[in-house]
């Protein structure tokens, strides 16, 4: 149960903590704490296929976070909105 996430990273470099150490079967082990059942793309934002891409996964989520710049948000159509949560229940 639960959300699917998609984590999007940069070519070549990734998340940092990738290469932190190799305890878990060979994958470090703050990366797999931190990331354990998110799915993860790498994307070159510089190339215009890869904001292809991003924009087909934006049209299909319903929720939206990251460290994008301002310009590759508004390149995607989120702007500078901040992703709006339901209400809590209960």
């Amino acid at each position: 149960m639960g959300a699917e996430i998609i984590k999007i990273e940069k070519p070549g470099t990734g998340d940092v903590i990738r290469g932190w150490d190799t305890a878990v079967k060979g994958l470090s082990s703050g990366y797999v704490w931190v990331n354990g059942n998110k799915k993860s793309v790498t994307l070159d934002m510089k190339k215009p296929a890869a904001l292809e891409i991003l924009k087909r996964l934006a049209a299909r989520v319903d929720r939206r976070a990251g460290k994008f710049r301002a310009r590759r948000r508004r390149a995607v159509g989120s702007g500078r909105q901040r992703p709006s949560l339901p209400p809590m229940r209960g």
